[in-house]
């Protein structure tokens, strides 16, 4: 007499991802681009040299194809019914075309690729946020938090393999994302309206959205003149900048996730990680000792946060969560 095999019971198809294997799938999806910060600046001078306007540009287009594309492929999959599927296409597009930008190519090229990448990779994000129940999203925005923290610090360990280590490996991840869902075929829940509508009817959301966006737009203008300067202007390596970003993203992870646990009032954080993120700004460009440049990056980190975590907060107090989720 055979014993029966136990086997766990599979997701059913069509069932919303659970909040564990969401937030896994996020912190994969999410980990693809936080992974580049430290590898830009060297992967640029390896495979591109000379071409820093382009580095500035891969990041800007990025955002731009992200900004326009991620809302049609939302329509689409809103229009079809099929989130699941067009989740699968987006980020399998996602992980080609990053892998395309690692290899040895016409900047132009790559910077379309880069900007299709982006649509992609927030497009896919996006769905799969929208695919996970209600307790699941806050576990879902821990997981971007997660990855966040761990990115740089494992791309400045990858560059020691080459400087497009850390693109073809995040290449890598959105492909397993990709598998995951075509094996589960998961779905919204029931009750969810589409998140597109759910944006464009909660106009209180704008207000909150502008200081993301502000606060947002502020570490874009940090992240390349940052890693040129230490490169070009104090000679540190690649690895040493990378740890430098790490002092700034990994209390910012942090704090992101602490500053709604504590009693502090949204404008007060708001006002002071202004002031917090200014200051670290202002005397980062100016301070050549890399330990007290660390103290200084980190509070520009904490600044940063305090502006991030109360606008998220109040946002999701006026929209539903599946809307703010993908803020």
């Amino acid at each position: 007499m055979t014993r029966a095999r136990r086997r766990r019971p599979r997701l059913p198809v069509g069932a919303p991802l659970p909040p564990a294997l969401a937030a896994t799938l996020v912190f994969l999806s999410m980990l693809s681009s936080t992974l580049l910060i430290p590898a830009l600046r060297p992967f640029f001078a390896a495979t591109h040299p000379g071409a820093e306007g382009a580095l500035y540009l891969f990041n800007a287009v990025n955002m731009l194809g992200a900004l326009f594309g991620a809302p049609l492929l939302g329509a689409v999959a809103d229009a079809t019914g099929k989130r699941a599927t067009v989740l699968i296409i987006a980020a399998v597009f996602d992980g080609a075309l990053l892998f395309a930008c690692s290899l040895p190519l016409p900047v132009p090229l790559v910077l379309t690729f880069r900007m299709l990448q982006g649509a992609g990779n927030v497009g896919a994000l996006a769905l799969l946020m929208s695919l996970t129940t209600p307790r699941g999203i806050p576990v879902a925005g821990g997981a971007t938090i997660a990855a966040i923290a761990a990115g740089v610090p494992l791309g400045t360990v990858l560059l020691a393999s080459g400087a497009e280590m850390p693109l073809q490996l995040g290449a890598m991840l959105p492909l397993l994302v990709a598998g995951a869902v075509a094996a589960l075929q998961p779905g919204p829940p029931p009750d969810r309206r589409p998140p597109g509508s759910l944006v464009v009817a909660a106009r209180h959301v704008v207000g909150p959205g502008i200081f993301v966006f502000a606060e947002r737009f502020a570490i874009g203008l940090f992240i390349v003149p940052f890693s040129l300067l230490c490169h070009d202007v104090h000679g540190l390596p690649d690895a040493m900048v990378g740890r430098l970003y790490a002092t700034f993203l990994v209390p910012f992870a942090v704090m992101t996730a602490l500053v709604p646990r504590t009693s502090l009032g949204p404008v007060a954080a708001i006002v002071a990680g202004v002031v917090a993120y200014a200051t670290s700004l202002h005397f980062a460009g100016r301070i050549e000792s890399v330990p007290l440049l660390s103290l200084v990056l980190a509070g520009g980190g904490v600044g940063a946060a305090l502006v991030y975590a109360p606008s998220l907060r109040t946002a999701a107090r006026v929209v539903p969560a599946q809307a703010s989720a993908a803020m």
